[in-house]
């Protein structure tokens, strides 16, 4: 990943007081191409990227996944490393 890129992700990772925000819709159309998942577990009506998804009030950390290709994005801001 170019650092313009990595720098403009970063700063979305900060960029919010709430940890209710979605996977923007290019980046992850992107690696959908890719990947094509099949379920989004941890997401809201209002912005889950696929058909199948769970709620918080499902908690999808709960809930058996059935071997599919997940897309997660993870909320722990406060605890952000680069990875890979």
């Amino acid at each position: 990943m170019d650092e313009t890129r990595k720098s403009r992700l970063t700063a979305g990772v900060f960029s919010s007081t709430t940890d209710l925000w979605a996977t923007p819709q290019a980046f992850f159309d992107e690696l959908n191409a890719e990947f094509h998942f099949d379920l989004d577990p941890c997401a809201l009506p209002e912005n889950a990227k696929c058909p199948k998804y769970f709620t918080p009030t499902d908690d999808g950390l709960k809930q058996s996944w059935g071997g599919v290709f997940c897309v997660l994005q993870s909320t722990l801001r406060t605890c952000y490393r680069p990875m890979g």
